[in-house]
């Protein structure tokens, strides 16, 4: 995809996803583990589309108030059964049906770890066409997963929480919340967030099993397990969790100039 925006050209530039060294070899033994993984690019190219549309749309005279998603594979729904069962576009149908039709700016990636967010993704408000009206960070996993010393974490994450947007919010890590690393990570998001006028969304609190909320890769969420997500994320973006519908509509039809779909596209 190529564009004459600046956004959609940093998009169009990024390199293909390479998966972590483990889950290579996990996706070598394993067809499960390879049918999520290979969700993955497309899934990115899509919301690239999507980004396309909606800053196409904030140029022109509708100008909508916008939704800048930052973050990781969580973020592009990966794991669910389609982009529309992830708690992006779910909340985005939301939004919608309470008469606030925002557009989507995902520029979330897979296997992002906090710095990325800090270093390539946060740079890109800066070419918006106007300030985005909610900014949801969730990032945290994969940086874990790499390096397990909690206090690394916690320093990137009180970085990021400087660098963002003010009013911006913040995921806690999407582990249980009785795990004491989660604990002390998500002290600090908490302390960050007050320090710097932040919001956040308590994602520990709503995280089901692991048998039922994850996917055939046992580590993203399926879609009852985005059912955390959109809950955590639904109070600081004032919407009632109970009335998210449990698919969005982003690309299933074709989108108004707000984003959301109007008509089947086939």
């Amino acid at each position: 995809m190529s564009g004459h925006h600046p956004i959609v050209d940093a998009l169009a530039a990024r390199p293909p996803w390479e998966p972590a060294r483990l889950t290579r070899a996990l996706a070598r033994l394993s067809g499960t583990i390879r049918s999520v993984s290979a969700t993955i690019d497309p899934t990115e190219r899509r919301w690239h589309e999507l980004v396309a549309q909606s800053l196409a749309t904030a140029e022109g005279d509708h100008r909508p108030p916008l939704w800048v998603v930052l973050g990781d594979s969580t973020a592009q729904g990966i794991g669910a059964s389609s982009i529309d069962h992830g708690w992006v576009s779910r909340l985005h149908a939301a939004l919608h049906d309470a008469g606030r039709p925002y557009a989507i700016v995902n520029l979330s990636r897979s296997g992002a770890h906090s710095t990325h967010v800090i270093d390539e993704q946060l740079p890109l408000l800066d070419h918006l066409p106007y300030a985005a009206s909610i900014v949801t960070i969730c990032v945290g996993g994969n940086d874990l997963v790499a390096n397990p010393y909690a206090p690394r974490l916690t320093r990137r994450l009180e970085r990021l929480a400087e660098a963002a947007p003010r009013g911006s919010i913040l995921c806690t890590l999407p582990a249980p919340s009785f795990s004491p690393t989660a604990r002390y990570v998500n002290r600090a998001v908490r302390r960050a967030a007050t320090e710097y006028g932040h919001l956040v969304a308590e994602l520990g609190a709503h995280l089901l099993p692991p048998h039922r909320g994850l996917s055939a890769d046992r580590y993203h969420p399926n879609d009852r397990g985005y059912d955390a997500w959109v809950r955590a994320f639904a109070e600081p973006m004032g919407i009632d969790p109970d009335l998210v519908p449990q698919r969005g509509t982003l690309t299933s039809a074709t989108s108004d100039p707000g984003g959301r779909a109007t008509k089947a596209s086939g």
